[in-house]
């Protein structure tokens, strides 16, 4: 035990270099909250930055060291203990553990968020900065206090702002101690309302992208929030860009709103693909250019990349009880593209032993574009359709093919939506659409053909 300074005084401080000080915490975790029901370890305040004697002497596994040189592996070392007591208390269940603090190696315990952050309309700029950077030092599960913790209560244009910009974060939570005794919620700004429900709806249609993303981020690293030249590294202006621009994966382009008053937003779009603006019936803009895009309290700026496979789902709005039965993709196809869609149970760790779905989306880009599907693992995912909509600026389709089946062409749009299988040409922002049962093997194509069609009509799919 170490003494040092806490918020109302003398303050103790445990030892985790120990293994005595280690095992009196998590006896403690145990006893005082997983055992009565938590299944969620926050540890705030572990920088160990009260600790004001910098010669004080920690354990260091025997070996004793100061705290001067070891105070870097406490915050680490309690995330570690917190997982310890996790697979205890819940065997089987995933550990989930939050962690103000860390050193390099913390993603490997914990999620992280950026401290005390204000209502400020500058951190609402700046925290997009932070993430971006964590996310490139390997941290990639990470977030800020949405709405800023300390100062008085956000305006009700920054909280909507801050929540705009909060829904693509990994960690997206709310959490204020406001001096001017209020308490920062989504809905304390009635007239901000619609907005704010939209904001958190396009957060939940977007679950199935975002957490394939952070498997992609267990595997490899990659943040889901990615400045622009991590995806385009040979545009020189992604390097210089400053309107805090980024890309939420490999397709899509997010230029959240962070100005006060703001009615345009200022865009570098990457060069080497053209972008479809997401908000204007996917309105076509080559890239490689600064574009200035009208906005109102509504927007949220977002750009398609011109290869690029985007998966949401309409499905969930209550994530605890809500079934994923249907799928959307929105597909542009310039050039050979693809996705790795994740799934698994949410909760456990059988996903080491193979209960998980790995959907590996090709899309193999022309005339004939053809969109493969092949599925591994052993989860039996709930998704029984799909919606393919793919960017098609040019013409309309000639035939489309579901595993080797043609599909049924409908001239207008009620006819699209009450049928099970059929493919329809949206002329509002040029997409072909594709609606299908999904097939009950784990590997298929779907073929959408835009060759030239013949007039006399007598030209059928190829076999």
């Amino acid at each position: 035990m170490i003494y040092g300074r806490w918020w109302g005084g003398e303050g103790r401080f445990f030892d985790f270099t120990g293994e005595k000080g280690r095992n009196t915490w998590k006896e403690l975790l145990k006893k005082n909250v997983l055992e009565l029901g938590a299944k969620t370890v926050w540890n705030d305040n572990c920088e160990m930055d009260g600790v004001e004697d910098r010669d004080a002497q920690c354990d260091f596994e025997g070996e004793k060291g100061t705290m001067a040189e070891l105070k870097i592996l406490h915050s680490n070392l309690m995330a570690y203990v917190g997982k310890q007591a996790l697979a205890e208390v819940y065997p089987g269940e995933r550990p989930y553990i939050i962690n103000r603090a860390g050193f390099a190696g913390i993603q490997r315990y914990a999620q992280v968020w950026g401290g005390d952050n204000l209502t400020d309309w500058r951190t609402v700029k700046f925290n997009i900065a932070t993430i971006l950077g964590m996310g490139l030092s390997g941290c990639a599960n990470m977030g800020c206090d949405i709405g800023g913790f300390a100062g008085g209560a956000p305006e009700g244009e920054l909280l909507l702002r801050w929540i705009q910009s909060g829904i693509f974060q990994p960690r997206f939570c709310l959490n204020s101690a406001n001096d001017d005794n209020t308490v920062t919620q989504p809905w304390m700004y009635e007239e901000n309302n619609d907005h704010i429900r939209a904001a958190y709806a396009l957060r939940y249609r977007m679950l199935p992208y975002l957490y394939s993303l952070m498997y992609e981020a267990n595997q490899d690293g990659m943040p889901a929030m990615r400045p622009l030249f991590l995806e385009f590294p040979d545009d020189p202006a992604c390097y210089s860009d400053e309107n805090l621009t980024f890309m939420f994966g490999p397709a899509v382009l997010v230029a959240n709103v962070v100005e006060k008053g703001a009615r345009t937003r200022k865009v570098y779009l990457p060069a080497g693909t053209t972008w479809y603006d997401m908000n204007d019936h996917l309105r076509a803009y080559a890239g490689g250019q600064t574009i200035e895009v009208p906005v109102d309290l509504g927007s949220i700026p977002m750009f398609l990349r011109g290869s690029g496979v985007f998966v949401t789902s309409e499905d969930v709005k209550h994530i605890e009880s809500d079934t994923l039965r249907h799928l959307d993709l929105l597909i542009a196809a310039e050039a050979d593209t693809g996705f790795v869609l994740y799934d698994d149970d949410g909760h456990s760790e059988t996903y080491k032993i193979g209960n998980y779905s790995k959907t590996e989306i090709s899309v193999r880009a022309g005339e004939r574009t053809t969109v493969s599907f092949r599925k591994s693992g052993d989860y039996a995912d709930t998704v029984d359709s799909l919606t393919i909509r793919l960017v098609s600026k040019a013409k309309g389709a000639y035939w489309v093919t579901v595993d080797g089946q043609p599909v049924q062409r409908t001239i207008v749009r009620e006819a699209f939506d009450a049928a099970d299988c059929a493919w329809y040409y949206d002329l509002s922002d040029r997409t072909i659409w594709v609606k299908y049962p999904k097939p009950s093997k784990d590997s298929y194509d779907v073929v959408i053909s835009t060759e030239k069609f013949d007039l006399v009509g007598m030209v059928k799919p190829e076999e």
